[in-house]
């Protein structure tokens, strides 16, 4: 039995019973989420300060995170004593087990994929404005391939469903600074502070105003003249 896989499936077990997220626990432990679901995939090793660190947080015995050799033992026997027909049930049932099992490990697993580490500087309003939260540094996993090959400056948060179907609520944008707003082209796509409110929107230059236009058409409009504070954060990198 691979040790480190048995040991996983008690570390999850015991969190979601405690209805604990990976980063409450990483919390916990001092440590990361990504660190944490290596343990519960068995792909990173739990050596015995971690299991004891484990124990003492979920309040159990070191014991809990390996197998009961004895308990294994008689269900051995158990099996050897069943007619071939009642073992043929007992495998195929065992076997569709471990199936079930091995593809929640699959799909809880990073699936080599590749990340890499950047700064969430704060977070834009895709709906009608909130306050950006502009000294929030937050260091977060990206996904490698999501990440734009252009340059870009920060990396925010979007709050709000009015850039769908392009920007869903939570998605990570890639934002390249500008100075002023009047460095946009009409009709990019632009983050903003306006009135000390953030948003993320598409961008209309007129005569004497400037028009910010949602992608989900249940939001109208939004239009700020010269009386309102307008700054500009920069053009979405797509």
């Amino acid at each position: 039995m691979d040790l480190s896989k048995y040991a996983g499936q008690k570390i999850k077990s015991l969190r979601e019973e405690r209805f604990m997220t990976q980063d409450d626990l990483a919390e916990k432990m001092g440590t990361t989420r990504q660190t944490i679901s290596r343990y519960e995939s068995g792909s990173r090793k739990t050596n015995q300060d971690v299991l004891f660190q484990l124990a003492e947080i979920f309040n159990v015995s070191i014991n809990t995170f390996f197998p009961n050799v004895e308990n294994e033992f008689e269900i051995t026997t158990i099996y050897n004593k069943l007619e071939p027909k009642r073992q043929k049930k007992v495998y195929s049932f065992a076997s569709k087990q471990l199936e079930e099992q091995n593809k929640v490990v699959q799909i809880n697993s990073y699936k080599d994929k590749k990340y890499i580490q950047e700064t969430l500087r704060g977070y834009l309003s895709a709906g009608t404005g909130e306050m950006l939260v502009e000294d929030i540094e937050e260091t977060i996993n990206i996904p490698a391939e999501i990440v734009p090959e252009q340059h870009y400056d920060i990396v925010l948060k979007v709050n709000g469903d009015s850039m769908q179907p392009m920007f869903k609520d939570k998605e990570i944008v890639f934002v390249k600074k500008l100075d002023d707003y009047f460095q946009l082209r009409s009709g990019q796509i632009g983050a903003f502070i306006i009135d000390g409110e953030s948003y993320l929107k598409k961008a209309y230059i007129e005569d004497d105003k400037l028009r910010l236009v949602s992608l989900n058409g249940k939001y109208e409009d939004l239009l700020f003249r010269e009386f309102n504070d307008i700054k500009v954060i920069g053009t979405v990198v797509l």
